[in-house]
């Protein structure tokens, strides 16, 4: 099991914050053209080593604005 390699910085989570769901929506847009960019079906090692980083980093603000909308909700 790998964990994720990103430190934790509460300004960097804070400026995550701002924005709204399109905003967002067009974030994953400019992720896309590094995201999806593989020949074939081969996801070998240099596609891993190059968006693992990407994918460690929109899960960590999935985490935090999930985590903000719920204490938007019920706190």
């Amino acid at each position: 099991m790998q964990r994720m390699e990103l430190k934790f910085d509460e300004n960097i989570c804070r400026k995550w914050l701002v924005g709204d769901l399109i905003s967002f929506a067009h974030e994953s847009r400019e992720y896309r053209k590094v995201c999806y960019d593989f020949e074939g079906d081969n996801l070998d090692y240099k596609y891993t080593f190059k968006t693992r980083p990407i994918l460690d980093m929109r899960l960590m603000q999935a985490g935090i604005r999930l985590a903000d909308l719920l204490n938007k909700i019920f706190i």
